[in-house]
């Protein structure tokens, strides 16, 4: 569509192979394979299969693909691109190539975006200790399709939204890790020579696959930002696998794309995760080894069991008794904990309750690790896992109880002056304590210590998840405070909040920490609250401190105009980002409660953005602010005017000069959307039905797209038009991420306010609408058909949707129970009743064969 170059490529969702061709898709059916091409000259065709034959000829280019004797692949494996794409031959390895479609600077963004491709396969082949299991590997950039990143063997279909140029900044991780990932699948993968056994052992490969592109972009950027990750992840699974979540590892019918949702890759990454720290790097390499070794004949299957038999065997550790929770159970752990130093006895006193019966009764042979950080030592202890609900247990603390004058202005000799203030408030040798440091467990942590201690872990401990957990823990009093069972409001002492916001101002200030935890600690300052014990009133404490530290990073004081962007420093680019949001989350809980000068601020940084001396591109940092600004904006007089106004300017800017991905543009809309939300401007959906109109950017249309489906809480009949137009929709991600943007949150409001009870000529078109999405418009589209069916259920729940109760009046009544049972019994008085048929031919009748006798004209029916 539009400027892009006419091509074409396979879908690649699940089930999808036989829609474009007749196959018996399904799992356990290999097939071999031979696919011949037919092109116009100019054109170009890339499968899965080694090219037996390329040659042109005649105006036409003809390509011949066919499997390896041996190798049969599945239907679903079978992966077609075909147009006049651009080839750069990776300059780091003979085995690697890439293609895109000719566009403006096709050649330099294909080679910066695919610089890690190569360096990634030589860090996975050390890893896993096998050569990669394909002679050439072939990435292909596309346009709009399904998936980002469809990884099939020997090939790579990927979205052109992923080409980068060197200028940008924030998106660079992600697509690099999604490139990586799309590698490692040539080895783990689904379709890949090791292939699972039935759907529901598809969590061992996506587990394996996960784990291993983590441990790839660990040796790449580093151990900071893994840790982060980790943490991130585990955070995210313990919230969402609740205990009516499906088990990872479940027999019970499902639909083949419930076993690929997001949920389940996370946990299944993290349960690999959890394998390898139990039997270590050395054996979990032996593992991999050995799976792969299996392959070496031709492809393999895999199942739940026979994996955890191959990790006994290389491990001699039984992990499958010990992973069970996790695997086949439901839920994760909340483990709330709490310590006392006897100073009588010398000993330690821990406490802890792990709040999962179903996993401790499968975890008995199972433990966990306390970290002890002493004056003098630091070590681990560990505590196993009983049945029992809590779990005690006390040792000894290693280190001397009383110090010598000298010793202990020894120890203060080039500390921080926070840490030696509270080292006069600390009596005891334990100065932090930590549960599960390594994170051996999916779960969540609660632990209980005083707030000198939480400092001494902020400044001591060199791990960035110890520090990120000090943060947190710190100001926990501070964050979401509510009334207790007495009607009681707990209140930090004065002390405690001036420690705390001292702290964390100096932890954003701080350049040598990693900037994740800088901008952890920009986002509770602008979080931490504190209610008032009479009226309950809500006060954001810290946002003074935050915006003064704001505004020394972002505004020149002699000039009281914004310094000229430069972000040349990473560091404080994303903790400038992160300060911003702070002030604008703070502003938007509160409104008025917080000062005009957090939206005065923004406003400035917005008016006056100068990246004339900038090399980077600022696209992602004014959708920041522009957003950050929305949120900030209240119900004062001229607030929301001016807003609108740079919104308006922002997007006339974006036209002129795009930015990648058209970042501006999308926040753009968002930021309009989100003040309709809040009744600060009229509902208007003039500007997002212009920007979802075929000839936009699709990630411009995913925007407006979902701005409309955010709004419909608002008006429902928006939800009439959604419907019609996603019917109508050719370009799968837009359909997609529409109807995902309904599911986050606006079906369940629709069906909580009862929009849809009275029956109404626009309740029944919507609902007949609905209904059509699931059975017609989306049937050659596996993922949307799911999204649209799991949509109708979320609106109209799983019965006869109430405004169309007056519909069954039109229909027959169900025979009862009792008139069932006449219709099926058996008069025995009743005469029998004889049918004859005869069944003949239209066709005109035959002369009878010489010497055939005559027989009789009809056959039994």
């Amino acid at each position: 569509p539009g400027d892009v170059a006419g091509h074409c490529y396979t879908d690649g969702q699940v089930g999808g192979a036989r829609m474009w061709f007749p196959c018996s898709d399904v799992l356990d059916v290999s097939y071999p394979l031979e696919v011949r091409v037919t092109l116009p000259a100019g054109n170009i065709a890339i499968a899965s299969l080694p090219t037996i034959k390329a040659k042109e000829s005649k105006g036409k280019a003809r390509f011949t693909f066919k499997s390896l004797a041996g190798i049969d692949l599945p239907a679903r494996a079978l992966a077609l691109a075909a147009g006049p794409f651009i080839k750069l031959n990776d300059p780091a390895s003979q085995k690697v190539a890439h293609y895109c479609l000719p566009h403006i600077d096709a050649e330099q963004r294909l080679s910066f975006s695919t610089q890690y491709v190569s360096r990634s396969a030589a860090v996975l082949e050390q890893l896993i200790d096998t050569p990669l299991p394909c002679e050439r590997y072939n990435q292909v950039f596309v346009a709009h399709p399904p998936m980002l990143v469809d990884s099939q063997p020997s090939m790579t279909i990927a979205c052109s939204s992923l080409l980068y140029d060197p200028s940008v900044l924030d998106q660079s991780f992600e697509i690099i890790k999604r490139q990586v990932s799309a590698l490692v699948g040539q080895w783990f993968g689904v379709n890949s020579l090791l292939r699972p056994e039935a759907w529901n052992d598809t969590w061992l490969l996506q587990g394996l696959c996960g784990h291993v592109t983590n441990l790839c972009m660990k040796k790449l950027h580093g151990n900071s930002p893994y840790l982060v990750h980790i943490r991130e992840e585990t955070h995210a699974v313990c919230t969402e696998d609740t205990l009516t979540t499906p088990a990872l590892c479940s027999s019970a019918p499902a639909h083949p794309f419930e076993h690929t949702q997001e949920l389940k890759v996370r946990k299944a990454t993290l349960v690999m995760r959890l394998v390898e720290k139990r039997i270590g790097d050395a054996n979990f390499k032996k593992v991999l080894a050995y799976l792969l070794s299996k392959t070496s004949r031709g492809p393999e299957t895999i199942s739940t069991k026979r994996f955890f038999k191959a990790v006994r065997k290389c491990s001699g550790q039984d992990m499958e008794s010990v992973m069970a929770h996790w695997i086949y159970g439901r839920g994760c752990p909340l483990l709330t904990a709490n310590f006392n130093v006897n100073r009588r006895r010398n000993l330690i006193e821990f406490a802890m309750r792990v709040s999962n019966e179903d996993l401790r009764a499968k975890a008995k042979q199972d433990q966990l690790t306390v970290r002890v950080h002493e004056t003098e030592v630091t070590y681990d202890r560990t505590i196993k896992i009983e049945p029992d609900e809590f779990v005690v247990d006390e040792f000894p603390h290693q280190s001397r109880w009383r110090k010598r004058k000298s010793e202990r202005e020894e120890e203060r000799r080039g500390e921080d002056e926070v840490i030696v203030e509270i080292m006069d408030r600390n009596d005891t040798p334990l100065l932090w304590l930590r549960v599960d440091p390594e994170v051996t467990w999916i779960r969540k942590v609660d632990l209980t210590q005083s707030d000198y201690m939480w400092v001494f872990q902020l400044y001591k401990d060199r791990d960035v998840g110890a520090q990120l957990e000090a943060i947190e823990g710190l100001c926990k009093s501070m964050l979401n405070p509510v009334r207790d069972t007495k009607g009681m409001v707990p209140v930090a002492s004065d002390y405690l909040q001036a420690l705390a916001i001292r702290v964390l101002v100096a932890t954003v200030q701080k350049e040598a920490l990693y900037y994740r935890v800088r901008a952890k600690a920009a986002e509770t300052l602008g979080a931490m609250t504190i209610l008032d014990q009479d009226t309950g009133a809500a006060q954001r404490i810290a946002v003074p401190a935050l915006l003064q530290a704001a505004r020394e990073m972002c505004v020149d004081p002699e000039t009281d105009l914004p310094y000229a962007n430069n972000l040349s420093n990473l560091s404080n680019y994303f903790v400038r980002k992160a300060a911003l949001e702070g002030l604008a989350s703070a502003r938007e809980a509160l409104w008025t409660g917080v000062t005009v000068e957090v939206f005065q601020l923004l406003l400035l940084l917005l008016k006056h953005n100068d990246n004339s001396e900038n090399e980077m591109s600022d696209g992602d940092y004014i959708a920041t602010l522009l957003l950050a600004l929305a949120r900030a904006t209240t119900d004062l007089p001229g607030e929301a005017d001016k807003t609108n106004k740079q919104i308006q300017r922002y997007m006339q800017r974006d036209r002129l000069m795009p930015s990648f991905g058209h970042a501006i543009t999308c926040a753009a809309l968002g930021a309009i959307q989100h003040l309709m939300t809040r009744n600060l401007v009229p509902l208007d959906l003039a500007p997002f039905l212009a920007h979802a109109k075929v000839g936009q950017s699709f990630k411009v249309r995913c925007a407006a797209m979902g701005c409309l489906a955010r709004l419909t809480p608002l008006n429902p009949a928006i939800l009439k038009l959604i419907l019609n137009v996603l019917s109508l929709e050719t370009v799968p991600l837009v359909r997609h991420e529409t109807l995902r943007a309904l599911l986050a949150g606006p079906a369940a409001q629709l069906k909580a306010s009862r929009a849809f009870y009275k029956p109404t000529s626009i309740n029944t078109s919507i609902v007949d609408s609905a209904w059509d999405l699931v059975n017609v418009a989306t049937a050659y589209d596996v993922k949307a058909r799911y999204l649209a069916a799991t949509l109708y259920t979320a609106l109209f729940g799983d019965q006869i949707p109430e405004c169309l109760v007056h519909r069954l009046e039109l229909l027959r009544p169900v025979p009862s129970s009792r008139d069932l049972e006449c219709l099926r019994a058996v008069d025995a008085n009743a005469p029998n009743l004889k049918l004859k048929l005869k069944v003949s031919s239209n066709k005109a009748p035959q002369p009878k064969p010489a010497g055939l006798g005559g027989g009789g004209g009809g056959g039994g029916g």
